[in-house]
């Protein structure tokens, strides 16, 4: 059995201490045929840099290493590419001055082992002159990799968060953080710069965040949000299916349609999110025997069980008569029945710029 690469980011070394290896080089190889700029910035621990060393040793020529991988009769050895690659955790970054300086160091080594002599004074004008005479000298397209990218926003955060404390001149991270509307969850190490997950220390603050982040993205009125709190809960009382179909569409009519999403999952993630702020304690994704619930809003004397649906070309009407046919047919009601509580089904449907609803009210 082969090693497992705990540890290893390096490719070359990966291979040559024969551990194993996932390959991905098919997948390298679209991504190299179909652009020439990537930005990976996500997810965290995805082994990005062991893709920076892999693209490193592809782009060298180094043939021995891909032996036995797709990629191996695919790619022209025949050739190379100069690289630059920069590993942002090797550059001092504690303050600018420091980055101009070891950046600069850094191109200066990378030029004088390709025999190049470089002229200009600062670290930009730097890597542009070293990328103009690295294609002169070789006539080749020049290879930037450039891996933990965010290592020197990090180190800055890091302690602009413990370190400010200027009333006069504090900034809004350190600000969150030292009033408390922000919390350090955890804190770990990754190549000796600190990375932190930050959490709201209650539900007070989580609800007023959220209602500025929902206000925000749809461009509702944070001062409205109460008035559209109180009709939305009268509506879901009485019921009222049209009058909560035009309170969808009050919210939805602000979103500028460039940001919207064609699926039934970004409209799901909406109607989570804004029942959430606005109060109703939304959960999603209810399991029950026979399926799980879209959502499930639980108030005082009323369970509302919704199905929500989306297609951009089918009528409102049919997508909710299919939404709550599932509702009946799946019995997703049933594990509330016992709570001698109001159960509203509650159809929600999407199609284009139309929204529909259906509300059908059941007492126990």
């Amino acid at each position: 059995m082969k090693n497992l690469p705990i540890g290893i980011q390096s490719f070359e070394k990966l291979r040559n201490k024969d551990c194993l290896y996932v390959d991905k080089t098919k997948i390298i190889h679209e991504i190299i045929l179909s652009g020439d700029i990537y930005f990976l910035s996500r997810p965290c621990r995805f082994r990005k840099s062991l893709l920076i060393s892999t693209l490193d040793a592809l782009f060298c020529g180094c043939k021995e290493l891909f032996e036995g991988l797709y990629i191996y009769d695919k790619w022209d050895w025949s050739k190379s590419n100069p690289v630059i690659r920069i590993d942002w955790t090797a550059v001092k970054h504690g303050t600018p001055e420091e980055i101009e300086t070891d950046l600069s160091d850094f191109l200066q080594e990378i030029a004088t082992v390709n025999g190049i002599t470089l002229n200009r004074s600062y670290a930009s004008s730097r890597f542009r002159e070293l990328i103009t005479q690295l294609h002169l000298k070789t006539g080749e397209k020049v290879v930037i990799l450039i891996d933990e990218y965010d290592a020197p926003i990090l180190v800055l955060a890091d302690s602009e968060i413990f370190d400010s404390f200027d009333p006069g001149h504090i900034e809004n991270i350190p600000l969150l953080f030292q009033t408390g509307y922000l919390t350090v969850k955890s804190r770990e190490l990754i190549h000796g710069i600190p990375r932190y997950t930050l959490g709201v220390p209650n539900r007070e603050v989580r609800d007023s965040l959220m209602k500025y982040i929902v206000s925000a993205y749809s461009r509702f009125p944070l001062s409205q949000l109460a008035v559209l709190t109180r009709k939305m809960s009268e509506q879901l009382a009485v019921p009222d299916a049209e009058g909560f179909a035009q309170s969808i569409r009050t919210m939805l009519e602000n979103i500028p349609y460039n940001i919207r999403v064609g699926n039934e999952k970004y409209y799901h993630s909406l109607f989570l999110s804004w029942m959430n702020v606005l109060g109703f304690k939304a959960q999603g994704e209810v399991l029950t025997g026979h399926g799980h619930i879209d959502a499930v809003m639980e108030q005082t004397g009323t369970v509302v069980v919704c199905e929500l649906k989306y297609h951009s070309k089918t009528k409102t009407a049919t997508l909710l008569r299919r939404a709550i046919k599932q509702i009946h047919d799946k019995n997703y009601y049933g594990k509330y029945l016992d709570k001698g509580k109001k159960i509203v089904p509650l159809s929600l449907a999407f199609s284009g710029k139309d929204v529909g609803c259906r509300m059908d009210a059941m007492e126990n």
